[in-house]
């Protein structure tokens, strides 16, 4: 009887942590109070691969805005502002920055961090990643993975 005590004892530790682990914890992370953000991305970093697999990366000069709004990290929630309309995506506070992860249905990834890390006043370092592939390009589109850097206003 002791050993079945014990395993239901250590099925019920086991379950109750699991689902806690889903849960948004709150870190003090000083990004945790953050409402809005408005993001300038002045160097973009992009990769491609040629018809043999290998890999060419370029960085240049780019002049990309973002702002999201809404932010709730206790929920987990935010807005991504577009020109085609707000979406809603996901945000974390962690320990040294925040998160604001978008998925598109056309499977395209972009993710935000702002980092707590202020690089002149009033400006928190931050980089922005498009994960994309499409074997056509477009001008203002991502057709390859990106990562642009740059630095965030933020709005408590």
């Amino acid at each position: 009887m002791k050993i079945a005590m014990r395993s239901a004892v250590a099925l019920v530790v086991l379950v109750a942590g699991a689902r806690a682990g889903h849960a948004q914890t709150r870190m003090s992370s000083g990004m945790q109070d953050v409402k809005r953000v408005t993001c300038t991305f002045p160097v973009l970093a992009t990769v491609s691969w040629d018809v043999g697999g290998a890999l060419s990366a370029e960085v240049k000069k780019a002049s990309v805005i973002l702002s999201y709004d809404a932010i709730d990290a206790d929920e987990g929630t935010a807005q991504s502002n577009t020109p085609y309309g707000d979406q809603p995506i996901i945000t974390k506070a962690s320990v040294w920055s925040l998160h604001l992860l978008q998925m598109g249905p056309e499977g395209t990834v972009r993710l935000t961090t702002v980092f707590n890390r202020q690089n002149r006043a009033g400006k928190f370092n931050a980089v922005h990643t498009v994960h994309e592939l499409t074997p056509v390009g477009r001008p203002n589109f991502a057709s390859r993975p990106e990562q642009h850097y740059g630095d965030c206003d933020v709005e408590r």
